[in-house]
């Protein structure tokens, strides 16, 4: 079957199934028929179902045929009846607006499935699983966020490969499903500025929107920040309609979708409570709302010890993540490329674009005029709830964090400029024009060229892929053909994930990924050593090491107060590894009489230096250890030198290179 064929027929029947449930959603909770709320309803639902059955381990990808038969089958009998309401039909010109963008996106999410981030860990993910029959414990902290958007790409996914599509085709289902959420949202701003009674408001936010370059660049890809805006404003619009239930089923699956998104769940909650004054609409409300995020709070306690993996590790103390790297991971993302919120930062996302990856397009640059849409009826609402969705930015300032607020501050700057028709038409008109693709205005992350070559498969998979992603896409496809299945890969390098259908652990996405490159540092770059002789049992204590000093060696009966899990490292008789708080707390421990192998620094004992270093059979009986089959490794990185010259003494042989970049199979222990 051709692939086109195979991704439209994947994801319409995703994208239907969510229709169907959506449908019976809006009778229950007596919403007039609505399209475009059908879909969000239906889709949280849809997400909640996906979900309990990879949990419980039922995804045959026959399983998703017969959910649909069964959606489509409720639909008939019990969907919402009645016609839906009929409104101004939009200008010509504005259907052809429409129809240029939507032409656009669609052939981009057509081509194979190449972004970063989608082809990383969003498809990675969905691969594993669907390989598995299950979700499982993968020991990423990319693992342990909310899936929700994840679970509908499962589905398309899942539906594509019964029609025997490639992982590409595969990708791209999962592609269109997310695009169908862009259609939610501008369908949403258009009804939304007609319920207001300011129809040419809502029009021009929803042609902003359309024709922001990180909305459009975002939608069509296997991401979920356009998911989560149409989540957000959805339930938004069912507060407006007076529905409490289905908003607070929308602000659970926004949660769901990603955890920035608490926010929302707790202005739904909090306007509830004052604007109705009631205990049992504010009752049903957290209900509906904690349906839909106490899965995967309650996987996460399970599986990670950590109801809100991977952030407060020092609250909820584990072996998968350790505090330090959580630290260093906000830290990184707070301060991304050195972007701040500066008098800089306005230009930054909105046209420039040369920190921040992407950008919003310059109508946004009118956003404070946004605040004088408090004087319509709902636009006091509507800048608080922009407001509470922008919170969480700080944490990270990349452009695309910015969507899920994007469609309440556009619908708030047009209800402003409402007043001024020929104003509000050139507000728009200046977003719409500046954003086509051969207009060279934008930088960065955005559709700078149509791929219709790729969509039609003039341009094969295989090409398309390498032209987009790099050398990494010739790793993964080397790791799916020579990697057997239930292997391990171990990389520093990020892969996308997709196209390589094996477990991989990466370097800083988990303990385990942590230690592994310690390990191999360890042997490359050997540090100082420190000999300890302790003539009778204390408490020893490094000073100037603060909470990330190291123990190589030490004596049985060690007492650690910090990273308890890692303490076994201590008697292991292996000189790569170590114990360490890593950001848990002191570097100290109670220990008996004996000596000790330590980092250097000041410690509380005897210390000599010492010449005792990893052997590279250590490092990789530490890696035979931990279940890795294979690695991948830059030349030029740690250890990346050593390996290429004598794999022999590292035990290990190397079965393909692409780039940079090597494949090598750790071999069996004679």
């Amino acid at each position: 079957m051709p692939a086109i064929l195979t991704e439209l027929i994947a994801a319409g029947v995703t994208v239907a199934t969510c229709l169907c449930v959506g449908s019976l959603i809006l009778r229950w909770f007596k919403l007039a028929p609505s399209g475009a709320l059908a879909f969000l309803c239906g889709s949280a639902v849809a997400s909640l179902a996906v979900l309990l059955l990879s949990l419980a381990g039922w995804i045959p990808p026959w399983m998703f045929v017969v959910f649909a038969v069964a959606a489509a089958a409720s639909r008939w009998r019990w969907g919402t009846t009645g016609k839906r309401p009929v409104g101004d039909r939009p200008h010509m010109l504005i259907r052809a607006v429409v129809f240029v963008f939507g032409a656009i996106y669609f052939i981009h999410a057509l081509a194979p499935e190449a972004s970063a981030d989608g082809s990383w860990y969003h498809l990675g993910l969905v691969r594993l699983y669907l390989e598995r029959g299950a979700m499982y414990p993968d020991p990423s902290m990319l693992a342990s966020f909310p899936q929700g958007m994840e679970m509908l790409f499962l589905m398309a996914y899942a539906l594509a490969k019964l029609l025997h599509a490639s992982p590409g085709a595969a990708g791209a289902a999962a592609a269109l499903v997310h695009l169908s959420f862009l259609a939610a949202l501008v369908k949403l701003l258009f009804d939304a500025g007609r319920r207001a009674g300011f129809p040419a408001a809502g029009y021009a936010a929803g042609l902003v929107m359309l024709a922001s370059p990180v909305v459009g660049i975002d939608a069509a890809s296997a991401y979920n920040d356009v998911a989560l805006a149409a989540v957000v404003f959805g339930s938004f619009v069912c507060i407006s309609l007076g529905s409490w239930a289905a908003a607070g089923l929308l602000a659970g699956f926004a949660f769901g979708i990603k955890y920035t998104a608490i926010s929302i769940v707790l202005w739904v909650l909090g306007f509830a409570a004052w604007k109705t004054r009631s205990v049992r609409i504010v009752t049903v409300t957290a209900v509906c709302a904690t349906v839909m995020i106490a899965p995967w709070l309650i996987r996460n306690s399970i599986w990670r010890g950590n109801p809100v993996a991977p952030f407060l590790n020092r609250v909820f103390p584990n072996p998968h993540q350790y505090v330090s790297v959580e630290d260093e991971f906000r830290n990184n993302m707070a301060t991304f490329n050195e972007g701040r919120i500066d008098l800089s930062w306005p230009a930054e996302v909105t046209f420039r674009s040369r920190k921040l990856q992407s950008v919003t397009g310059v109508a946004f640059l009118l956003a404070p005029l946004g605040l004088l849409a408090i004087r319509r009826p709902m636009g006091a609402g509507l800048l608080l709830c922009a407001a509470t969705m922008l919170v969480t930015y700080p944490s990270n300032l990349l452009t695309r964090f910015l969507i899920p607020a994007l469609p309440l501050v556009a619908f708030a700057i047009a209800l402003a400029l409402s007043k001024w028709r020929p104003v509000l038409a050139l507000w728009a008109a200046a977003q719409v024009i500046l954003a086509l693709p051969w207009v060279p205005l934008y930088s960065g992350w955005r559709i700078a060229e149509i791929p219709w070559r790729a969509a039609l498969r003039l341009e094969s998979e295989d090409d398309y892929a390498r032209r987009q992603i790099g050398y990494t896409y010739d790793l993964a496809r080397l790791i799916e053909s020579r990697v057997p299945h239930g292997g391990i890969v171990y990389t520093a390098l990020p892969l996308p994930d997709a196209y390589a259908g094996r477990e991989i652990v990466l370097n800083y996405t988990s303990a385990l990924g942590n230690r592994l490159y310690e390990v191999l540092y360890a042997v490359a770059k050997p540090e100082t050593r420190l000999r300890l002789s302790v003539d009778s049992p204390t408490r020893l204590r490094c000073t100037t090491c603060g909470s990330m000093g190291r123990i190589y060696e030490a004596p049985n009966g060690v007492r650690v107060f910090a990273n308890r899990w890692d303490a076994g490292l201590l008697s292991d008789g292996n000189l790569a590894t170590f114990w360490s708080p890593w950001g848990a707390g002191l570097t100290e421990i109670e220990t008996p009489r004996g000596d000790l192998l330590v980092s250097a620094g000041n410690w509380n004992a005897a210390a000599k230096a010492t010449s005792e270093t990893p052997a590279p059979a250590d490092a990789t009986n530490y890696f035979r250890e931990a279940g890795i089959t294979h690695l991948v490794i830059h030349d030029d990185e740690g250890a990346g030198p050593l390996i290429r010259a004598n794999p022999m003494a590292w035990s290990m042989r190397e079965i393909g290179a692409a780039g940079p970049a090597r494949l090598y199979e750790i071999t069996a222990l004679r």
